[in-house]
């Protein structure tokens, strides 16, 4: 896979502390990183930001897994950048100032893990990211684990190894977390799938170049009226794109009120892209577009 190297002191963002699977990412990506360049966020979204007001060059974050689907963590800040983000082709008066730049995947193996005082049978709950319990959601009936949910699976460890509070708790975690906090594993791959996998998108501050492999990602919102998502997929698919990915994201306000995020091929400085963001943007409230990127060679090879 070719890597990415970073120019002079960039900093990269991600999900913290070290060892999370936000950080493997990362490490995927970027494996000769120095710690001094890595800044480590609180969340998802907080990477995001970080990218956002110029504290950080690069981002990693997680937009979609196998078992548990969409990352709410990370669609809640493109959600909340709805009406500074409206985007409709040359109608924009400014370029966003935070672009999905690229796309990768990282297959995700789950630890249980303790201090090492207790034995399994008496750990009394765990500690995770939400997205951990729930690609673990079989283990932890099975074993009538109660679960708390805490900002990373490396957090988790740190929990686990630190706060008295948690003596008896395990954490769902990485194995590198379990090591660099000195956590004993009581059990591997406890994932609900033997193939999970998490999709992880490059933030950045320039839209990536062209590479006539591309892929797009926008999100958009629409009246809640009946066939108006129907109509908008027919218009695109009279363009003839091919569209990989679509999730209806819930706002949290009211029922049935939804943003939509989808991934198709190609970039936008194709004219074919440019004729599908543009029909389809005429047909939504508001359109949102998030970055055209190279396809990783992973979904290349799916």
């Amino acid at each position: 896979m070719e890597v990415t190297i970073l120019k002079g002191n960039e900093k990269i963002a991600c999900l913290g502390p070290i060892g999370a699977n936000g950080y493997m990412a990362l490490l995927k990506e970027w494996p000769y990183i120095q710690e001094r360049n890595v800044i480590f966020a609180d969340m998802n979204s907080d990477v995001l930001d970080l990218v956002s007001r110029g504290k950080a060059e690069h981002g990693i974050v997680p937009i979609e897994n196998s078992i548990e689907g969409y990352v709410r963590g990370t669609m809640s800040f493109w959600i909340k950048q709805r009406d500074d983000r409206a985007w409709i082709l040359e109608k924009s008066e400014k370029e966003p100032d935070v672009y999905v730049t690229g796309e990768l995947i990282l297959p995700i193996s789950h630890v249980i893990a303790t201090n090492g005082r207790i034995s399994f049978m008496e750990i009394g709950g765990v500690v995770s990211h939400e997205q951990a319990i729930g690609q673990c959601s079989e283990f932890l009936k099975i074993w009538a684990l109660p679960s708390e949910r805490v900002n990373s699976t490396s957090e988790a460890a740190q929990m686990v190894s630190q706060d008295p509070e948690y003596k008896n708790f395990g954490a769902i975690t990485t194995e590198l977390a379990s090591e660099m906090y000195g956590l004993q594993i009581m059990g591997r791959d406890i994932q609900d799938c033997e193939d999970n996998a998490t999709m992880f998108h490059k933030i950045g501050r320039e839209m990536a170049p062209r590479t006539g492999n591309d892929k797009t990602a926008i999100m958009f919102w629409i009246s809640n009226e009946k066939g108006t998502l129907l109509r908008i997929l027919i218009a695109a698919g009279i363009q003839n794109i091919d569209m990989s990915s679509i999730h209806s994201i819930p706002l949290g306000k009211r029922m049935r009120e939804y943003a939509f995020y989808i991934e198709f091929d190609g970039h936008r400085d194709d004219e074919e892209t440019k004729a599908t963001l543009s029909i389809m943007a005429a047909k939504c409230d508001v359109l949102v577009f998030l970055g055209s990127y190279p396809k990783s060679q992973e979904t290349e090879d799916e």
